[in-house]
């Protein structure tokens, strides 16, 4: 049986640890969703901004265009007033195309600043597809200046205009497209590495979040067993404690009944009638004491399955009591005091109990032993056991009256079954009284109470009562 239990409790260990474990990854494999799916947001938001900053180029671009575009209309319209393929020099104070035109120069500087926080959000990968914007504008700026020029010294437009300039712009125009597509193309990929996390995730969390409760489930189940296991090995070790016990208590008195009676069967024994009489007086004495743990174990037996069952009549408390000392106390050292009231009560369990208490107090009490006969109050009487020994610790006192537990583990004493006291208590109550300890002024005391029979109404046959599973 302890082999069972140790082979169960070490298959139960690995276990808790590794539901420990998978716990850990499930939570790490959510966090780590989390946190792709926080990433993917964050890029989907630069992503954005470098669109619109991208807009603003083209936008900037297209204003450019328009300014360059109405500024060699103009030229060619005054041209076209003329009549002269080349025109006078301006006058003095006159603004050129980029000398007084607001609307040119914000485009050209709205351009610098979408470029360079452009340039901020990207990475370095990206940077040769701007360099070339940024590289194909400037080129176009400096044709644009050329333009301003030839306007300024008088000199025809036209045709450089449509030359040079539209082919700069048309460079510019492109490279500016393709930054567009690269940024939408970035874009539409992180928004679709964003959804398809969003889906892995809300596909395994539920799964995650099952199984996270299956592996609590089974935490909680592992841990029960392994409570269950605890206490079946404590089990296994109060029954084994308990054979030893009851193996050490029958073999002492059987011990003494066989040599007694092997003395008396030997021919060749020197035997006195008076020795006779005391080896027959040993021989009934020890026979009474496994006579009384076989009692006890019978009793504690029969209750835990039900079927013991007491027969309560009125007793004299005080004579009950005389005959167990006259067993137990050939010396005459317990007193009994009190009264001597009437109880209710089954006179073999009544002895039974007295029995176990004042063998509890010789065994482990103090030397002044007595007992107390009294009633309390209307309804009981009570039958005290106390000694001057030493008390028993306050976290004790309820488990001595738990089966196969001892009030005292003392060394140089034998151990008994630690079954009397939960017996004890078992037979007072199922007569319906009880069984406690207190200590008061240096004594410990066992007090069994029992109902008093003035305060039970008489029956004409004997009450036969049954404890229950």
């Amino acid at each position: 049986m302890a082999n069972f239990v140790h082979r169960r409790e070490g298959s139960s260990r690995w276990l808790i640890p590794a539901l420990v474990l998978f716990l850990l990854l499930t939570g790490a494999a959510v966090l780590w969703t989390l946190i792709e799916n926080a990433s993917h947001t964050s890029l989907i938001r630069v992503e954005a901004e470098k669109e619109l900053l991208v807009s603003d180029l083209s936008a900037a671009v297209q204003v450019e265009s328009e300014h360059a575009g109405v500024f060699a209309g103009d030229m060619a319209s005054r041209m076209s007033e003329t009549g002269m393929s080349q025109m006078e020099a301006p006058e003095s104070g006159s603004g050129g195309l980029l000398a007084d035109n607001p609307g040119l120069l914000a485009a050209i500087a709205s351009f610098g600043e979408a470029a360079g926080s452009l340039r901020f959000l990207m990475s370095e990968g990206e940077h040769q597809v701007l360099d070339d914007v940024v590289a194909a504008h400037h080129d176009y700026l400096v044709s644009l200046a050329a333009l301003d020029t030839l306007f300024l010294n008088g000199q025809e437009t036209m045709s450089f205009y449509h030359g040079d300039t539209q082919t700069v712009e048309a460079t510019m125009r492109a490279r500016v497209q393709e930054l567009r597509l690269a940024s939408n193309s970035q874009l539409q990929s992180a928004i679709d590495e964003a959804g398809s996390t969003e889906t892995q995730f809300r596909t395994a969390l539920p799964l995650l979040l099952l199984v996270g409760m299956l592996a609590a489930g089974f935490l909680v189940r592992a841990q029960s067993t392994r409570r269950r296991i605890v206490a079946l090995e404590h089990l296994v070790e109060a029954k084994a404690e308990f054979i030893a016990a009851v193996s050490h208590e029958l073999r002492t008195p059987l011990t003494a009944v066989v040599g007694f009676a092997d003395l008396l069967r030997d021919p060749n024994a020197d035997l006195s009638a008076s020795d006779r009489t005391e080896l027959m007086a040993g021989i009934a004495e020890q026979s009474d004491e496994v006579t009384a743990i076989v009692e006890d174990l019978l009793v504690a037996a029969r209750t835990d399955i039900g079927e013991l069952a007491v027969v309560v009549v009125p007793i004299d408390l005080r004579a009950q009591t005389a005959q167990v000392l006259e067993t137990l106390d050939q010396g005459g050292s317990i007193a009994v005091v009190g009264t001597a009231p009437k109880g209710i009560g089954d006179p073999v369990r009544v002895r039974q109990v007295l029995r176990n208490l004042i063998t509890n107090a010789k065994r482990y009490g103090g030397d002044q032993i007595r007992v107390e006969i009294d009633s309390r109050g209307d309804t009981h009487a009570s039958i005290t056991i106390k000694d001057n020994g030493d008390p028993i610790p306050v976290e004790d006192r309820e488990r001595i009256f738990q089966p196969y537990e001892r009030a005292h583990n003392q060394p140089g004493k034998t151990g008994s079954i630690g079954l009397g006291l939960a017996v004890s208590q078992r037979l007072a109550r199922l007569m319906g009284g009880d069984l406690t300890y207190h200590h008061e002024s240096g004594h410990s005391n066992f007090e069994f109470s029992l109902p008093l029979a003035d305060a039970v109404a008489p029956e004409s046959e004997p009450l036969v009562v049954a404890a229950n599973r």
